[in-house]
């Protein structure tokens, strides 16, 4: 059971991920003089966060406990 909540999550973060990756390739297109929809730095932040929440995942899920999850459950940077 735990290596199929696994494959669901990593299957979960990878099209997270994958959302805020296209999200960045829009903002890339942008033309001069136009603003961007979104900062760079805040799409990286997410991905990172997305990416730290998954690993404590996978070490709680593995016997390791894990500390400093802000509200959202996600780990604070």
């Amino acid at each position: 059971m735990k290596l199929a909540e696994a494959l669901l999550e990593r299957k979960s973060l990878k099209e997270q991920i994958g959302g805020l990756k296209e999200r960045a390739i829009n903002d890339a297109r942008v033309q001069g003089g136009d603003r961007l929809a979104e900062k760079p730095d805040d799409l990286a932040i997410e991905i990172n966060r997305l990416v730290l929440y998954h690993a404590v995942t996978c070490n709680e899920r593995n016997g390791y406990r894990s500390e400093n999850l802000d509200n959202s459950g996600l780990p604070s940077i």
